[in-house]
């Protein structure tokens, strides 16, 4: 029986509605209802009746009494044994960085006295899931502040950040589409009923609102999600008329699109860079003092430098 599911079931049985629950945990409807369905498989009972709202049975609502206290239980399990295993380990920094430009931790390493150890981030299941179970220190990722639905689980857990500056993007598209002829003098408007591709998963939703932010908001764009984990995997995308976004550096990118002469790109809209804002999360109850030196460093650097993309290209 997966935790996970135990948790989502929580989280149903006090909103009692899927949609809401499904958009609260950043997963699609149906995968939530086959969660669900699978631990009444398990159980060997209903928990949930259809409809809207949503209703417990009798067993769903005795079921959600336990598993709330067993769920405050395995937390509180959790937190002591990561209290103690950090207790015993070097007091390295661990940091998780998204779409990193490879020359930044060298530049880190140059610019801080604290010992780092640089870790994989996995959202597989919770955005801020490596921070809370103690498996990073720091992750520096794209802002998706404006988020209201991951700023509310932010504040829940316990999750805090701060602007490390803007992170350079690009957009790549087939030389048979209708733009590729103008491609470094595009606008918003250009955009208008354009199909982008997104990351499927977790940061599909996110994905999207950052790419319309940055876009300006164009009208009617689209949205096809494909499995990107790494720059490489834009390799055998088949684009023809659709976009795709590059999440690292763009010359960075470019050296992993060379074989692709099929395609153009852009780094810039409207006659601007095309930027997206970046930050650093970090649990708020941080103390070990080796990460709040760092966090200090890192506040230094991005006032020196203007963003960690320039400390990167410049280091």
């Amino acid at each position: 029986m997966r935790i996970e599911s135990l948790r989502e079931f929580v989280e149903l049985g006090h909103s009692l509605s899927y949609s809401k629950t499904a958009q609260r945990l950043f997963l699609s409807r149906a995968t939530l209802a086959g969660h669900i369905s699978e631990l009444e498989k398990e159980l060997g009972c209903r928990l949930v009746k259809g409809g809207s709202p949503v209703e417990l049975t009798e067993a769903g609502a005795v079921f959600l009494s336990d598993v709330k206290d067993i769920l405050s239980r395995f937390d509180y399990a959790c937190e002591v044994t990561r209290v103690v295993a950090r207790s015993k380990e070097p007091s390295s920094v661990r940091i998780a960085y998204n779409y990193a430009h490879p020359n930044i931790f060298a530049a880190f390493l140059a610019h801080t006295s604290v010992p780092l150890t640089f870790a994989s981030n996995d959202i597989s299941s919770s955005f801020f899931g490596s921070l809370v179970d103690g498996d990073v220190d720091i992750v520096i990722n794209f802002d998706y502040s404006g988020n209201e639905a991951l700023m509310q689980e932010a504040k829940r857990v316990g999750i805090e950040c701060f602007s490390t500056g803007t992170h350079p993007l690009a957009f790549y598209t087939s030389k048979e589409s209708s733009l590729a002829a103008r491609v470094d003098s595009l606008c918003t408007e250009d955009f208008a009923n354009q199909v982008m591709i997104v990351p499927a998963g977790i940061y599909h939703a996110l994905m999207k609102d950052i790419i319309l932010e940055v876009l300006g908001h164009p009208a009617d764009l689209r949205f096809k999600p494909e499995i990107i984990r790494n720059a490489e995997d834009s390799l055998v995308l088949d684009l023809k008329n659709r976009w795709c976004p590059s999440l690292i550096e763009a010359s960075v990118a470019d050296n992993y699109l060379k074989s692709r002469s099929d395609l153009v790109r852009t780094d810039r809209l409207n006659g601007a860079k095309i930027a997206s804002p970046q930050v650093a999360i970090h649990r708020k109850d941080e103390s070990r003092p080796e990460v709040l030196r760092f966090l200090e460093d890192l506040r230094d650097l991005v006032a020196q430098y203007g963003s960690l993309t320039a400390l990167a290209t410049t280091s």
